[in-house]
């Protein structure tokens, strides 16, 4: 994931590619100061079945994994 200027005050988040390709697929864009913050707290991946992207907010994840296990 990368960020990109799209101008003075925006910047665009990106998922660049792991195979050397040129091509980026933007995902968001935010102000300039929110970018790397927004970015820090998602990880993406490809499903292996769907070849659908995947989002998932990790930080949202790791707060209710503990309560998940105390519902248990």
């Amino acid at each position: 994931m990368r960020t990109i200027r799209i101008a003075n005050f925006w910047r665009g988040v990106v998922l660049a590619p792991d195979d050397g390709s040129e091509i980026f697929l933007l995902v968001y864009v935010v102000p300039h100061d929110d970018a790397y913050t927004w970015a820090a707290k998602r990880l993406y991946t490809v499903n292996t079945a769907t070849r659908a992207v995947e989002v998932r907010n990790v930080v949202a994840i790791e707060q209710l994994t503990p309560l998940r296990r105390r519902g248990r």
